[in-house]
């Protein structure tokens, strides 16, 4: 049997049993990746395994690391204006390797399968075609089957949040594996398809903001990889175009960088960070951990209730307390506050004027610095 039929059929059989998945569900979240190593482990008994001795793997995987720093800059500048959402995955240690651990075996062997499908059946276009079909498959195999596609407003959301998002991938890492092999794929996923299970808050951009980044970024890398390979002869000169891509790029996500973290200190966005100087929150918040806070107006303060950890001014300091009782009486809001670490509560009401905003979550330990400074400029000057 010649190799392209044994591909044909490797890629048919799977796309049957995928198809038998979403009736019968036979997989699932911790069973999904062994499936995907038994197939793996079959496509190489048919067809073989080549080594992955492509050139320019390593630029291609920069240009990845670049790009995905990039993009998670600009989505989550983004977020701090139109507002974050909690992550809805337990952030526990045991919950967060339940969740990795799976998902990077599925990444793992989904790749290795494509990388296969594509080395074996490069000359031929049926082949290439199929695989992005098959890939993209794999890809919603277990998210399919939770859409109720008599229901409108779940089709258009299948087809936003995951289909037109899976096509656009999974044409961009088959042409990708074709042009540099599986390392650079595998990358890429776990740049982006890990961090949801990690951080705590994600940018709330809406359905069709999201979808249009997760269509763009990978035909700007298709474009980008492309423009690699096109000036790949001229490899041996100081500044080719793709030195400069990178080092332009670069330069970019520095700035960037810079801007988000002067912004976040500053106060430009609706969110910005305070370094904890006192350990009147502990252990809730810590002295030398960074609280992100985000600022309200005063129909969102208005709303507040008893429990809520209130960031306000008292007699030019910030101060940062939780919500112990409120008084609504006379047409006025009237905040009371304490210190979980303190016995004794607050000594002053805090009235709208002089709220900030509520602490949203902490970084640990990472304003230690600031703190270890502060307090050495305070007591020289002692």
């Amino acid at each position: 049997m010649k190799g392209k039929d044994k591909l044909l059929i490797f890629s048919i059989a799977m796309l049957v049993i995928l198809i038998l998945n979403t009736i019968f569900k036979f997989f699932n979240f911790y069973t999904y990746p062994l499936f995907l190593f038994v197939a793996f482990i079959s496509l190489r008994f048919l067809v073989g395994w080549e080594k992955d001795n492509f050139r320019y793997k390593k630029d291609s995987i920069m240009i990845i690391l670049i790009y995905g720093i990039f993009y998670t800059l600009i989505i989550y500048i983004i977020g701090f204006f139109l507002g974050f959402l909690k992550n809805s995955y337990n952030l526990s240690f045991i919950s967060i390797v339940k969740n990795i651990i799976p998902t990077i075996l599925t990444i793992i062997f989904a790749e290795l399968i494509r990388y296969q499908l594509v080395k074996k059946g490069r000359r031929y276009k049926l082949i290439l075609v199929l695989t992005v079909f098959l890939m993209t498959f794999i890809d919603l195999a277990l998210v399919i089957r939770t859409f109720d596609f008599g229901v409108g407003t779940d089709i258009v959301k299948f087809i936003l949040v995951y289909l037109c998002t899976s096509v656009s991938k999974n044409i961009f890492l088959t042409y990708l594996t074709d042009k540099v092999g599986y390392k650079s794929s595998i990358v890429y996923r776990l740049l982006f398809e890990i961090p949801i299970y990690l951080l705590p808050i994600t940018p709330d951009l809406g359905i069709y903001m999201d979808t249009i980044f997760k269509i763009v970024l990978p035909i700007v890398l298709t474009f980008t990889i492309y423009k690699l390979f096109q000036n790949k002869n001229l490899e041996n000169n100081i500044d080719t175009p793709r030195k400069k891509i990178i080092k332009r790029t670069s330069l970019v996500v520095f700035a960037l960088l810079m801007l988000t973290i002067v912004g976040l200190t500053c106060g430009w966005f609706k969110y910005y960070t305070m370094v904890i100087g006192s350990p009147s929150m502990t252990p809730i918040i810590n002295k030398g951990d960074i609280a992100v806070t985000e600022k309200l107006n005063k129909e969102e303060i208005s709303k507040l209730e008893i429990g809520e950890i209130l960031v306000f001014n008292y007699r030019d300091k910030i101060v940062m307390h939780r919500i112990i009782e409120i008084d609504r009486s006379n047409n006025k809001i009237v905040f009371y506050t304490k210190g979980d670490f303190n016995e004794a509560a607050d000594g002053y009401p805090i009235e709208v004027d002089d709220v900030i905003g509520t602490t949203k979550f902490r970084i640990k330990f990472l304003g230690y610095p600031t703190v270890w400074l502060n307090e050495t400029i305070e007591k020289t000057k002692k």
